[in-house]
């Protein structure tokens, strides 16, 4: 299932640099593509990734706006995940967590784990 984790920041994003560099340090991604600015054409995907934990899989990209990540893989990875990226969301912004189908939504609050994402979800 495609999941969505999104932020109306104006001005404001998460750096695709700085999302690389994080992703290496604490998923250790199985697969990392940068595409530069303006790389490939209009709807790029400027950071494209794949990991992997304790057998499950994820794999995700940003959208150029940089207030974007669309996520593809295990739930409970994928809320860890959204976690994680809650992190480098500036914290003045909610981000909003659904499926690709908007079948729920929920606001991540700054600071909840993957089990606060996973009740939230529960209870939408």
């Amino acid at each position: 299932m495609t999941y969505l984790a999104a932020f109306d920041g104006g001005s404001r994003f998460v750096d695709h640099a700085e999302l690389a560099r994080e992703l290496e340090k604490d998923w250790k991604p199985s697969r990392l593509v940068r595409t530069p600015p303006g790389g490939c054409g209009e709807h790029t995907r400027p950071v494209d990734f794949t990991f992997s934990r304790g057998g499950k899989e994820v794999e995700g990209h940003t959208f150029d706006s940089g207030t974007c990540l669309y996520l593809d893989g295990d739930a409970d990875l994928v809320v860890e995940f959204v976690a994680w990226y809650r992190k480098l969301v500036p914290s003045e912004f909610d981000l909003i967590f659904c499926d690709d189908s908007y079948s729920f939504d929920v606001v991540v609050p700054v600071g909840a784990t993957g089990s606060d994402v996973m009740a939230m979800w529960d209870n939408a």
